[in-house]
C-alpha cells in the first residue's frame, strides 16, 4: 500500500543565504536548498542534509521507500552526485554536528587532542549509558551554591602620578607648594625602586620600607601585639606607643628575638602563634601565689600565666560549648545574633536592625 511521507523538519551542515534547507520541503517549486557552489567553487565539497519525517513509517516485513528529487531552479542548482540513507531511532541522533564527520575522516594518528576530546564529548551525548551519567552529573551540578557576588577591588596606578600640593590652611581648593612622597624628616627616607623611568617613590616603596630588615619597629610592634593577645599584657605594655613616652619592654632581649624570628620565618603569624602557645611560659597555670604577688604584683616576670578578661564573643562561644549548643559549622553567610534591647535605637533610622538567624545558625561561633 502506497503511503505519502511528509517531512516536517530539516537541517544541513551548510546553507546558502536565501536558499535554506527548510525550503526544500516547503512545497513550493520556486524555492529550494543550495550550497552556493556555483559561485564559490571552494564550497563544492561533500554536504549533508537531514530530513525528519512526521511519523515513523515501515512494516515489520519490510518496506520500500521511493524518493523523488525535483530540480526545478535551472541549471545552476543540480546535484553532481548524491547518496540517500534511511534510518530510524531517536531524532536527536540524526543531526550530526558538521565538525564530527570531518574529525572522523581524519586518521586516528593524525587527530589532535582537541579533536579526540570533541569525539568523546559528542559520543557521551548519544550513547545511552554515557548520556545517563551526564544527565545525573548535570542534575547534581544544578544544586551547587551560587558563586559569591562580592566584587574584588583592584588598584591600577597611573603612568604619571598626580601632583600633590600642600593645602593652604587645610583648604583643598587653595593648593600651595607641591610635595614629593617621602617620610617624616626625623625618620630615615625611602628611595624609589631601581626601575626604568621611575622618578619618585610609590606605595610599594613605602611598603618595602615598612617591612625592611633594618626597620627596628614593624616586627617588634607586630609580635608585641600578638603577645598581648595571648598573655593579656604586652612585652611593651603600651602597644600603641613604642616611643619615649611609652613603657620600656619588660623583656627586651625576648622582644628582639621574637621580632627577628618573625622576619626570618616570612612574617608568618600562623607559625608565630604555635611557637608561643607551646612554650612552657604560656602553658603555666594562672593561679596566684602570695609570695609571687608580693615580689611581682603585675606578673611582669611571667612566673605564672596571665589572668585577663576575654572578649564578649569568647564568653558567648564558651557558654554555647558548655551547654552543648555550639554549632561547629564554618563558612557560609554570616549569622545574625539577637540584638540586645535598645541597640537598634542607637543607629540612624534604625539602620542597625536585622533579622535574627533561626535554628542552628544562631548558635555558630563568633569570629
Amino acid at each position: 500500500m502506497d503511503e505519502p511521507l511528509k517531512f516536517v523538519t530539516a537541517s544541513a551542515d551548510y546553507e546558502q543565504d536565501g536558499y535554506e534547507v527548510d525550503d526544500a520541503i516547503d512545497g513550493k517549486e520556486s524555492t529550494g536548498w543550495s550550497i552556493d557552489a556555483w559561485r564559490d567553487p571552494s564550497l563544492n565539497v561533500d554536504r549533508q542534509g537531514v530530513f525528519v519525517a512526521e511519523k515513523e513509517v515501515g512494516f515489520e516485513e519490510g518496506s520500500i521507500l521511493q524518493i523523488r528529487l525535483d530540480f526545478s531552479y535551472g541549471n545552476n542548482h543540480g546535484l553532481g552526485r548524491f547518496r540517500l540513507f534511511a534510518a530510524s531511532g531517536p531524532r536527536e541522533h540524526l543531526e550530526i554536528p558538521p565538525d564530527i564527520p570531518a574529525i572522523l575522516a581524519t586518521a586516528v594518528e593524525n587527530r589532535t587532542e582537541e579533536q579526540t576530546d570533541r569525539l568523546l564529548d559528542y559520543f557521551g551525548t548519544i550513547e545511552p549509558e554515557s548520556k545517563k551519567l551526564l544527565d545525573k552529573l548535570a542534575k547534581h551540578d544544578e544544586g551547587k551554591p551560587n558563586p559569591p557576588d562580592t566584587k574584588a577591588q583592584t588598584l591600577v596606578a597611573n603612568p604619571e602620578p598626580p601632583t600633590t600640593h600642600i593645602h593652604t590652611r587645610g583648604d583643598f581648593l587653595r593648593p600651595g607648594d607641591p610635595v614629593q612622597p617621602t617620610t617624616l624628616a626625623v625618620l630615615q627616607p625611602f628611595e624609589p625602586r631601581q626601575e626604568p623611568e621611575k622618578k619618585q617613590p610609590d606605595r610599594l616603596d613605602l611598603a618595602n620600607w615598612i617591612v625592611a630588615r633594618d626597620n627596628p619597629l614593624t616586627s617588634r610592634v607586630a609580635v608585641n601585639r600578638w603577645w598581648m593577645h595571648l598573655f593579656g599584657r604586652g612585652i611593651v605594655n603600651t602597644p600603641e606607643d613604642f616611643g619615649t613616652r611609652g613603657e620600656k619592654p619588660s623583656h627586651p632581649e625576648l622582644l628582639d628575638w621574637l621580632a627577628t624570628w618573625y622576619m626570618d620565618n616570612g612574617w608568618s603569624t600562623k607559625d608565630l602563634i604555635p611557637l608561643v602557645v607551646t612554650s612552657n611560659t604560656y602553658r603555666q597555670a594562672s593561679e596566684t601565689r602570695l609570695d609571687l604577688d608580693e615580689r611581682d604584683p603585675e606578673n611582669l616576670w611571667l612566673a605564672r600565666q596571665g589572668r585577663f578578661r576575654v572578649d564578649a564573643e569568647i564568653i558567648r562561644d564558651l557558654s554555647l560549648a558548655v551547654s552543648g549548643l555550639l554549632n561547629p559549622k564554618v563558612g557560609g553567610p554570616s549569622f545574625r545574633p539577637p540584638l540586645p534591647e535598645g541597640v537598634a535605637d542607637l543607629g540612624y533610622a534604625r539602620s542597625v536592625k536585622w533579622n535574627v538567624s533561626e535554628g542552628a545558625e544562631k548558635y555558630r561561633r563568633g569570629l
